[in-house]
């Protein structure tokens, strides 16, 4: 198989071997042309070359070799044996240590499943014994978190996005919620945080409040979560609580890097609590009293004294006497 920069062919190809693999998993024609030796070609290709395999539909490339490894390897030794003697273990491994992604790492445990299910390939799978079996608890461990973080919150985050489907949304998010882990503090802060943004949008203040806060305890450190902070200043905002807002937003600029510029929304939100709940009314009159009181001492000293108006008078009439 030719490899070239982004080889459509190539992915759509193996594609069509791994369905016919599944099909017929007996058939040897395609072991006897020399599949497993291009699979492995294929793998070593994907692990050693990054930019190769993240090119286009190359993406589907490992996957796929590792699947019709796995397909032609489950019912037939002869084909496990030959399969060994083309050098699948050693890029299967690669993949099993998590070279590319969480995906292959698991279809590599079904191919190498196949391969110790054999007594002729037993030995040759069991060479890395403690490596597959450590390697195959972790995956098994951690299976569930991983298909939560990478495909349940992106739906809900794409949910999000279709506009009118802000329904639809909360009751992704809720489902997401039940479903994340409670060790998984960032992820549920984030869910209820994006909960409680949809919440606002729907017109509910007080449940976006609540998401908010519950977003903002679990954040680390306690209260520093910006959105949620921003969320939930706009909700106190709508419920008339000047002050509460006042505050929120605040702590959201101070906890944002802004680079020197605070956003316009902000200063406006800000502006406009600190008008209603006159929190510092006091320090802005004491400071007008300070700049009234400067400016009639300013007004004084540029006029003349009672004292000197009659010594001004009196050498005014010398001068005229002197005159006469």
């Amino acid at each position: 198989m030719h490899m070239t920069r982004d080889d459509t062919e190539l992915a759509l190809t193996l594609s069509f071997i791994w369905k016919f693999a599944m099909a017929d998993p007996e058939n040897p024609e395609l072991p006897s042309l020399g599949v497993f030796e291009c699979m492995t070609r294929l793998i070593k290709k994907s692990v050693e070359d990054v930019e190769w395999v993240m090119t286009g539909q190359n993406v589907y490339v490992p996957y796929y070799a590792v699947h019709i490894i796995g397909s032609y390897t489950m019912k037939k030794p002869e084909f496990a044996v030959k399969a060994v003697e083309s050098g699948v273990i050693a890029p299967l491994l690669e993949l099993m240590r998590g070279k590319i992604s969480w995906i292959e790492q698991r279809v590599v445990v079904r191919a190498l499943g196949h391969l110790a299910s054999y007594e002729r390939t037993f030995e040759a799978v069991a060479a890395y014994e403690d490596e597959v079996v450590r390697l195959a608890m972790e995956i098994a461990t951690t299976c569930v978190d991983v298909v939560y973080e990478e495909f349940i919150v992106f739906c809900c985050f794409s949910k999000t996005k279709k506009q009118g489907d802000i329904e639809g949304a909360i009751k992704c998010y809720n489902e997401a919620i039940s479903l994340c882990p409670l060790k998984l503090r960032r992820k549920r802060m984030i869910l209820y945080s994006d909960r409680g943004e949809c919440y606002l949008l729907l017109g509910d203040v007080d449940a976006a409040i609540s998401d908010c806060t519950r977003a903002l305890c679990l954040s680390e450190p306690v209260n520093s979560h910006g959105k949620s902070l921003w969320t939930r200043s706009r909700a106190y905002d709508i419920k008339g609580l000047s002050r509460e807002s006042l505050m929120d937003c605040i702590m959201f600029v101070n906890g944002r890097c802004f680079r020197g510029k605070i956003p316009y929304y902000a200063t406006q939100m800000i502006s406009k609590q600190m008008e209603a709940t006159w929190l510092f009314e006091e320090a802005r009159a004491s400071r007008v009293l300070r700049q009234t009181m400067l400016k009639e001492k300013n007004h004084l000293t540029g006029l003349s004294t009672i004292t000197e108006e009659p010594g001004k008078k009196k050498d005014g009439m010398m001068m005229q006497r002197n005159k006469l």
